[in-house]
């Protein structure tokens, strides 16, 4: 990787107006200024419909935390971006199926995002459900899970991006 490339990664869920913006903006909130301009972070869906305002419960509880996804829309996960990704964490293990079908077996890793947890966690290897519809309290709990698995997940992604920086 150049020093003007960037590690790309890609959070998916179906629509793109929920739980991969939340969790965009949450891993974009962890980033260390240091780490920010060696990163792209985006989000898609598998069933997105192209320019989709994010649910204002998600915009909402990231609001909350300081974290602003007024300006996101939703877009499709397609097989350009599978192949610009490094890394492609995913909310549910039908958009990880979904996500290794249209990246083809490129470059990109597709992971589940509750995977980054502790296998002795009770959510490990389990579904973020999609809170879209759902009440505040739902939206929340939502966030916490994505972040919880985030925290969790940092060093290992905090590893691949030390990986590429010496490549």
């Amino acid at each position: 990787m150049t020093a003007d490339e960037k590690y790309a990664i890609v959070f998916v869920c179906t629509g793109n107006t929920c739980r991969s913006p939340m969790a965009e903006g949450a891993l974009r909130a962890m980033i260390p200024d240091c780490r920010a301009d060696r990163v792209e972070i985006g989000s898609a869906g598998i069933a997105a419909v192209p320019g989709k305002r994010v649910t204002p419960l998600a915009a909402e509880v990231a609001a909350r935390r300081g974290i602003d996804l007024a300006s996101g829309r939703s877009r499709p996960f397609t097989e350009e971006l599978a192949r610009r990704a490094d890394l492609i964490i995913c909310m549910e293990s039908s958009h990880r199926s979904a996500a290794e079908a249209v990246a083809r077996g490129g470059r990109g890793k597709v992971v589940l995002l509750q995977d980054f947890l502790p296998p002795s966690d009770p959510m490990f290897g389990k579904d973020i459900p999609d809170p879209f519809g759902g009440s505040m309290e739902e939206y929340e709990e939502t966030f916490h899970r994505i972040r919880r698995a985030l925290e969790s997940g940092w060093p290992v992604i905090e590893k691949w991006l030390d990986e590429t920086d010496s490549s």
